[in-house]
């Protein structure tokens, strides 16, 4: 499934990068964020200098949504069934960290599991993730903590 919404708020957040660099965690990285090295392709090896279209760093954003959203619901079943904005938030972190990295977030989780959407913006709010990431880290809990406004995915 497509999200534009997602789309646009993660073209912001990680912003283009036509010539491949190093990430924050020190990730050869393309387009908007997309992970070279989890992806080897011989058109685009991980390293300096590689380069890519627009059209592939969107293309790359559709299937890197897609790939962070199966491995959340692979692990997270009940997410399906979350308000619209406490899941595309979700997903926006799972998008930035990973699902294994967000799996530490365990009292996050469990708020969100019960439906306590403003605990799980306190427990967000008090990680490094969140000093890290800057204004992605305020709008995501801003979504998080109206949940129960938003209508089911």
């Amino acid at each position: 499934m497509r999200y534009p919404d997602l789309e646009a708020q993660l073209k912001i957040d990680e912003g283009l990068r036509l010539t491949s660099y190093r990430c924050s965690a020190g990730v050869w990285s393309l387009g908007y964020g997309h992970n070279l090295e989890a992806h080897p392709d011989p058109t685009y090896p991980a390293g300096p200098r590689t380069t890519c279209t627009i059209e592939q760093a969107d293309a790359w954003l559709v299937s890197d949504i897609a790939e962070a959203e199966e491995s959340m619901l692979r692990r997270w079943p009940w997410m399906s069934a979350l308000p619209r904005n406490v899941y595309l938030a979700l997903l926006n972190i799972v998008f930035n960290m990973g699902a294994a990295r967000f799996a530490g977030f365990v009292q996050a989780l469990a708020a969100i599991k019960s439906q306590n959407y403003a605990l799980a913006a306190d427990e967000l709010e008090d990680s490094l993730w969140f000093r890290q990431v800057g204004n992605r880290g305020k709008r995501v809990v801003a979504q998080v903590r109206r949940g129960e406004e938003a209508s089911h995915v």
